[in-house]
């Protein structure tokens, strides 16, 4: 599950630029989406993004893409 709170949190570009997706803010704890959950570069990008905390979950490439498309609209 996906909530919109959490996505606003972070900008598209970062999101295409790292592969990932923000799915949900809890407790100051972004939990986001990544194809690489072990890139410690996107994740210090990610929480200067939110200023939150990121617990990186892995994913698909093409399942974060195709949701990446749902709420930020297609890449430029």
């Amino acid at each position: 599950t996906v909530e919109p709170e959490a996505v606003a949190l972070v900008s598209a570009h970062v999101t295409q630029l790292h592969h990932c997706l923000p799915l949900r803010e809890v407790d100051g704890i972004l939990t986001v989406a990544m194809v690489n959950p072990l890139d410690l570069i996107a994740i210090e990008d990610l929480e200067l993004a939110s200023q939150r905390r990121v617990s990186p979950v892995v994913s698909t490439r093409p399942q974060i893409e195709a949701r990446l498309a749902e709420f930020y609209g297609e890449p430029d």
